[in-house]
């Protein structure tokens, strides 16, 4: 589930895009990504029942040209009831000016406990830095896919 939806104009399928085990292209109007802008990514999956995990992650677009940032920070939590969350850590990806298109997957290691939640938090790139193009405005994330492994 997502708490805020995807931007209008890069749905994807919504929430199900991001657990359909598809991988976007280079092309992040192929409806494998979905696009977020102000507010984020805040999305929790439900994995059905209680599982040891080992592994959190979500893979991300950068393509800078068009505004797409790697997140400013991910944040990855789990839970056995959604109620009480466990951080398992987070990541801060370098911003500076690239000229490449390219997804990379960002991820932590958890405790190995039993969980049936996991919770991925990412924010923007906003303000964009003085040295885009876009500078003062806020940036997208593109992501394809949350990544558990047991």
């Amino acid at each position: 589930t997502l708490r805020q939806p995807p931007h209008q104009r890069y749905p994807g399928r919504g929430g199900a895009t991001l657990t359909d085990g598809r991988l976007g292209t280079r092309d992040f109007a192929d409806g494998a990504w979905i696009g977020f802008r102000r507010a984020g990514l805040d999305a929790t999956v439900d994995l059905g029942e209680v599982r040891p995990v080992r592994t959190i992650g979500l893979d991300c677009m950068q393509n800078q040209q068009p505004w797409i940032f790697f997140p400013r920070s991910i944040e990855f939590s789990v839970s056995i009831d959604g109620d009480d969350w466990r951080p398992m850590g987070s990541v801060e990806p370098p911003v500076g000016p690239s000229y490449e298109t390219e997804a990379r997957s960002f991820s932590v290691e958890t405790d190995g406990g039993p969980v049936r939640f996991v919770r991925v938090v990412a924010r923007t790139v906003a303000p964009l830095p003085d040295w885009h193009p876009g500078a003062g405005g806020s940036g997208w994330i593109f992501a394809d896919e949350i990544i558990i492994e047991e």
